[in-house]
């Protein structure tokens, strides 16, 4: 929480410098847009983007399956780093292995992308 009122804080200022007459839209839109990469989801996708752009297509395909699941486990909602937790992985573990019927390698792989996502960021 401190971390994203400090980046308010700074782009409050940087606003100011550049355009003294700004509004209170375009305080929000410029920090709601530097924020939304914030989250899990977010990186996902940029983290698809760049194996996407590097031709490491047979890695995009068998990793993206696995934040697909996760979004579903998750109802479609994005989550916040922070939000990751052993609880939370195990759970859609359990999810991955009860309702989508995927072997235990898969599930493990699974879990990989997200750690590959979430280091990558962290």
């Amino acid at each position: 929480m401190l971390n994203r009122l400090s980046h308010a804080n700074d782009v409050l200022l940087e606003l100011e410098l550049q355009r003294p007459d700004f509004s209170l839209q375009m305080l929000k839109e410029k920090i709601v847009r530097k924020t939304n990469t914030d989250t899990f989801f977010a990186q996902a996708n940029i983290y698809f983007d760049t194996i996407y752009k590097e031709g490491k297509f047979n890695r995009y395909s068998g990793e993206k399956p696995a934040i697909t699941r996760f979004k579903k486990f998750l109802n479609g909602r994005d989550i916040s780093f922070q939000d990751i937790t052993v609880q939370l992985l195990e759970r859609y573990k359990a999810f991955l292995k009860g309702e989508i019927k995927v072997s235990e390698r898969t599930a493990v792989n699974y879990l990989i992308t997200i750690r590959s996502i979430y280091n990558r960021c962290k």
